[in-house]
Formats: C-alpha cells, structure tokens, sequence
C-alpha cells in the first residue's frame, strides 16, 4: 500500500512523510522518517545516570499527529523556530490519536530555491568528535552511527580560513554545508565552511 503512496524521498534518501501524515494517507511510521518544518515549544533539563545532564526540546504537531522529544546533538536550537526532524524512536502517545517520537534535527546537504541550489546554514557547537582526527568537528543526527561534520580550512577564502585558525573544543559557530558524502560504512559526512563564531 505505502508504494503506491509514491511517498516523497529527501536528497539523502530518507522518507519523507510530511504530506503523508498532513493527509492521514499513512499511519505507520518508522525509524529515520523525516517530518518537515516542526515548532519547538520549550525545553527541559533532564538528568542521566552519568549525572550528565542534557537539554531536550519538546513539540507537538497536532495535524501531523506527532509529539515528542528531540535531541539536538552538537547543533545549537531554539524553543519558537522551526526545524526538520528525523525520527529515531516512536510509540504510543499520552494523546489521543497522536504518536510520540524521539528525533533529531534533520539537514539535506542543500536547498532548492528558485530552481538554485542554496547550501545549507546550521549553528553548532563544536565537540571533541574530531579531535583523534585533529580536525574541527560536530555530530548531527544518528543514521548507522553519527552524521559527523567537519570543518573545512578553506585557505582560498581569507575571512573562513583565518576563522579556521581560532576554532577549538567548545566554540559556537556557524557553518556552510559544502559537500557531504557516504563513507565506507554507509555513514554520512558534511563537510562545511565555517562563516561566523558567535556567543549565545
């Protein structure tokens, strides 16, 4: 039944059931489905066993029939704007008719505005991911592992290369999504160019 839905695919190739569930064409959701354009509405300081805590974000999408938590990794959000999520984790809802998820934030690689593709722009904090590889980097979401960024030294571009030059463990900063690709193990990376740092 769900073929002939003809249910839209992302640029990396994950479902994307926006419309679906927008419709109610489908019901069934799985793990790395992605929902388009999700309203944070506030968030929470949770505690784990590790006495680690962590900020989750929470929403409710009522026409879609989703609620959850979503779990934002290295990226920097904000309760009020929108954002793409990709689930990873989802049952049953203290809401009548509704789904809860678990999810992340979700990134293709570009957009298509006007028939041009336009890079994507993400604000991130950067992690000590990289540091085996001495390479600035961030995780993303999870898909067969983490979805890693790393940052680029882009010598042939004066302000992005000097901005290379001040990134550490720790820095707020936001990057352009130059290329991405898969690597041997099926995980995908983005390769970015760091535009700004910043301090929240």
């Amino acid at each position: 039944m769900q073929d002939k839905l003809k249910i839209n695919r992302t640029i990396l190739r994950f479902r994307d059931i926006t419309d679906k569930l927008l419709t109610a064409e489908i019901d069934d959701i799985f793990q790395y489905d992605v929902v388009r354009d999700i309203a944070i509405t506030h968030k929470d300081t949770e505690t784990y066993q590790n006495n680690k805590e962590a900020v989750i974000y929470y929403f409710i999408e009522r026409e879609c029939g989703i609620e959850g938590r979503i779990f934002p990794n290295d990226e920097l959000i904000e309760v009020g704007s929108r954002y793409d999520i990709i689930i990873q984790n989802f049952g049953k809802s203290k809401f009548k008719n509704m789904t809860n998820v678990d999810a992340n934030i979700y990134h293709d690689p570009y957009k298509i505005i006007n028939n041009i593709k336009t890079p994507e722009i993400l604000r991130v904090q950067i992690s000590e991911l990289g540091k085996k590889m001495n390479n600035p980097a961030f995780k993303l979401f999870n898909y067969r592992g983490k979805v890693t960024g790393f940052v680029l030294d882009c010598k042939e571009d004066k302000n992005a290369h000097e901005l290379y030059k001040e990134i550490k463990i720790g820095t707020n900063l936001a990057v352009e999504i130059e290329k991405y690709r898969f690597n041997d193990r099926g995980m995908i990376n983005f390769l970015v160019k760091p535009l700004e740092i910043f301090n929240l």
